[in-house]
């Protein structure tokens, strides 16, 4: 090292602070300067020597990596430039860019930096900002994410995974900050001191060190903030070749059918005979079922200390999270359901095949359990079936597979199809490690081994969970990474012979806090990812798996390759689950916009990885239509939780088809462009949460008050903000707040942008307005909170003065747009003709100028009603049957 004399700048002190120096201990107006080994970036081999100095980024600038001009990002003097304008300031010299240029386009770079020590944890600052606004989304819990709108450096907050900034004056671009993975290490960013924003790089394993990084962020720019995020991830998606892009996916069956999950309907004691219940009530009341998903309760689990018993009706709420799976087959409970004893349409009857020749259940339904030749207990249970136990003498499983399609789940599955004509897919809940505490050893055939829940810095400033004290309480056991292909394989075979046809993968987002010996948070998350989507290839139709619990970067860097569908928001609660016993469920009634905001932020990113999920509601909650009507547009599964008997068929019936279909959104919903950058939770001049979606000819803006909640920065978690603050609020819709040229269909069907008048229906208020197109003309809506609206915009087709129409939708249904599948307009020499392809059935709304001479559904004359004041057309429409629509025409 060389001594060198000069005064210390901001930065210049702050890039000490990176490299941990003691500036206390160094003498006034003179500092050691580091010569850090770099990797030639961009042909300057000048940039050690300069690194403190700032004259490199003006080599930089003029060559960079690519050698091109045009690139969008810059370091120079100590600040980001973006298209040539300042961004941050005060960036540490030991901040290294390297520009991103792909045909021409020169939109992004990456970012690194160097340490003088080798670590498994570094937290390096990038640079620092003000007063430029910027939307994130950070891990609030260990599996869970949600979006902060900010200022400031000092507002991002700890374990945010994606930061996209508005434009900072009229000139300056939108820009993106991804952090991401590189190498063994997954990086995050948070706020500094004096507005320093930081990126925290870690492995999680005290054996996996490194010092030099040059991509651990990634930045983008672009002028459509829409455009960019997907621009960003297509650069990712090349650069890490990890995962696949959403649009690149066939998406699971599930998304296009009305659901049911049991879980709030039954928790831990769930049972055959329970779900058979429930899918005939759905069936009764006019709602079938296209699928339903067997949440926990249905796998054969133990107590850690306790392998051989199997753990049954648990009640207090958070002990299954103690347990460990002891079998990959069913409990007793499914294990013995036997084929028509429910009097359903399956075989029914005896099969010669055991299950088990030494594993036969006594008269009360229990197992029998019989010691070896040694006296030392055989674990050779009536659920043998598995695959999944160690023998007592040591033999290989397989070869005792047997198969009985008429008992377990095998035959519960096959009598659920057979009598309900319309349920197409039957999914299980599991853990990724297979339970919550994972695996019990002693019944496992694969190397496993139990292991301390440790969590990193980011995650102990996460809010209170106690599904996480539970495994800091008692641990978890896990298959090795190098055998947990053979695990996957085996368990998702299993499953797929039993006539499973899919799968909810919940608490996904655990490795890295058990990875210290098995080569780190990415290596591990890799191995268990690539296990995952391979069996599901192999076994469950390629993509029928549901992520849920997995909303961190790990995940959709890594573990997207196969899967197309994830959780976008926190459970649904029906009350505040850590409000005060005993529990009122109007306590958690700020709970439910914040799960909305939830569901559209996240999308913003996720939705690039997986198709959003917003989860299921209850639709008898006091929330029911507040939370129905998001997910009538969301463009997601639309699934309930109801217990049975609890069922509100006039709301589900405003969301489900006679055959179990819904009326989906062509694409996923997002929050509306004058939204991105604002709290709707907390904000008084933009309190009203928009969100916007489109369907095949028309688009739909979602209103939602969701006020009641907040975060607290300082007590780690979403707060009550108070029933007396809440208040009646407005927003103004246009059809501008669609994206439509987001969905190519839409766009081409729509051709918004030539345009002249828009019909805009409002579903609550039943109200139909005309607007001009291309200009600033709105609708205004007024909610108090928990209330909606549904807003569908409609070009309005024009062949003369006089003739203008425009088809709704089905106006019993809440996407009503959904419905209209096909426009087709054609004249003669006497009239004109309106031609209108209708999916569903009920009350059918059109716009026209004038009233029709006549109309006509399926080709027989019908009986209209007329509004002359807002020109609204309300025809009855029949249902076909499952896939047969129906033809409307109007005669002008």
């Amino acid at each position: 090292m060389n001594s060198v004399i000069w005064t210390l700048t901001g930065f210049q002190k702050r890039y000490l602070d990176n490299l941990r120096y003691d500036l206390s201990a160094i003498e006034p107006r003179k500092i050691m300067k580091p010569q850090l080994k770099l990797q030639e970036n961009g042909g300057s081999n000048k940039l050690s020597e300069n690194l403190l100095n700032g004259e490199y980024c003006k080599d930089f600038i003029k060559q960079g990596s690519s050698g091109k001009e045009n690139q969008s990002f810059a370091l120079c003097e100590g600040k980001l430039l973006v298209h040539g304008l300042p961004f941050l300031f005060d960036v540490p010299p030991n901040i290294i860019l390297t520009p991103y240029c792909s045909s021409g386009d020169c939109s992004g770079s990456f970012i690194g930096f160097e340490a003088l020590e080798a670590k498994s944890r570094h937290v390096v600052s990038v640079g620092k900002f003000k007063g430029i606004r910027f939307v994130s989304i950070f891990r609030f819990k260990v599996w869970w994410s949600t979006p902060l709108v900010g200022n400031n450096g000092r507002d991002v907050e700890s374990e945010t995974q994606f930061v996209l900034f508005d434009k900072a004056a009229e000139h300056y671009p939108y820009v993106l900050i991804l952090p991401i993975i590189e190498g063994k290490f997954r990086a995050s960013l948070q706020g500094g001191s004096d507005d320093y924003v930081d990126v925290c790089v870690e492995s999680c394993s005290s054996f996996v060190k490194e010092s030099r990084f040059r991509s651990c962020i990634y930045v983008h720019a672009g002028y459509d903030p829409y455009d960019l995020i997907g621009e960003a991830m297509k650069v990712l998606e090349g650069h890490l070749g990890s995962f696949r892009l959403l649009k690149e996916k066939s998406l699971p069956p599930i998304v296009d059918r009305f659901g049911w999950c049991t879980w709030n309907a039954f928790y831990l004691k769930i049972k055959p005979k329970s779900v058979y219940k429930g899918v005939k009530e759905f069936v009764e009341g006019g709602c079938p079922l296209g699928f339903v998903i067997i949440d926990d309760g249905w796998q054969s689990i133990c107590f850690n200390d306790s392998p051989v018993e199997e753990a049954s009706d648990i009640a207090i709420a958070g002990h299954q999270m103690t347990c460990r799976l002891r079998t990959i087959a069913e409990n007793y409970r499914f294990k013995d359901y036997i084929s028509g004893s429910m009097g359903l349409k399956g075989v029914g009857g005896n099969d010669d095949r055991t299950i088990g020749e030494n594993c036969k259940p006594n008269d009360d339904g229990e197992e029998n359990y019989k010691p070896n030749d040694d006296g030392e207990e055989n674990y050779e249970f009536k659920d043998q079936t598995s695959g999944c136990l160690r023998f007592s003498d040591g033999s290989d499983d397989d070869a005792k597979l047997s198969v009985n399609n008429n008992r377990g789940m095998a035959g519960l599955v096959r009598d659920l199809k057979a009598e309900f004509e319309h349920l197409q897919s039957v999914y299980v809940w599991h853990a990724l490690c297979g339970y919550w505490g994972g695996v019990h050893p002693a019944t496992t055939k694969f190397s496993s081994k139990e292991t301390e829940v440790v969590l990193s810095e980011g995650l102990k400033k996460t809010m209170h969970d106690l599904a996480v004290d539970r495994l800091i309480d008692n641990g978890i056991a896990v298959v090795l990474s190098h055998e947990i292909h053979k695990f996957y394989d085996m368990f998702y075979s299993y499953l797929s012979g039993q006539g499973v046809d899919g799968v909810k993968t919940d608490v996904i987002h655990l490795l890295e806090t058990i990875c210290e010996e098995e080569g780190g948070r990415v290596e591990m998350n890799k191995a268990y990812f690539n296990a995952l989507s391979e069996a599901t290839r192999k076994y469950l139709g390629g993509n029928n798996v549901l992520a849920s619990m997995e909303q961190c970067n790990d995940f959709m860097l890594l573990g997207t390759q196969a899967i197309s569908l994830g959780r976008v928001g926190d459970d649904f609660w029906t009350e505040d689950p850590n409000g005060p016993y005993p529990r009122n469920p109007k306590d958690g009634f700020f709970l439910q916009g914040i799960h909305l905001l939830h569901c559209a932020y996240n999308s913003l990113w996720m939705g690039q990885f997986v198709h959003p999920d917003w989860d299921m509601f209850q639709s008898t909650h006091y929330s029911a239509y507040f939370h129905a009507a998001s997910r009538a547009i969301c463009g997601g599964p639309v699934y309930v939780s109801d217990s049975l008997s609890e069922h509100n068929f006039d709301l589900l019936r405003k969301l489900v088809l006679p055959d179990g279909t819904i009326l989906r959104c062509c694409g996923y919903a997002l929050p509306t462009r004058d939204c991105l950058f604002h709290n709707a939770l907390e904000e008084q001049d933009c309190s009203i949460l928009k969100i916007w979606n489109v369907n095949k000819y028309n688009g739909v803006v979602g209103t939602f008050n969701c006020q009641g909640g907040a975060w607290s920065r300082e007590e780690r978690r979403f707060k009550n903000t108070g029933i007396d603050q809440l208040q009646i609020s407005s927003a103004r819709v246009s059809p501008k707040d669609v994206e439509w040229k987001q969905n190519s269909e839409t766009k081409a069907n729509c051709k918004e942008e030539n345009v002249e008048e828009f019909a805009v229906y409002q579903w609550k208020a039943r109200e139909l307005s005309i607007i001009k197109g291309n200009s600033s003309s709105t609708v205004s809506v007024l909610l108090k909170p928990l209330e909606f609206e549904l807003i569908t915009m409609i070009p309005v087709l024009k062949f003369s003065e006089t003739v203008k129409w425009a088809p709704i939708g089905l106006l019993n249904m809440l996407n009503s747009g959904g419905a209209v599948q096909n426009i087709v307009a054609s004249s003669s020499s006497s009239e004109i003709h309106g031609h209108v392809e209708i999916r569903g059935h009920g009350q059918m709304g059109l716009y026209s100028y004038v009233k029709p001479k006549r109309c006509t559904v399926n080709n027989c004359d019908m009986e209209f009603g007329y509004d002359e004041k807002q020109g609204l057309v309300v025809v009855e429409v029949p249902w076909r049957g499952s896939g047969l629509n129906s033809m409307l025409n109007l005669f002008f």
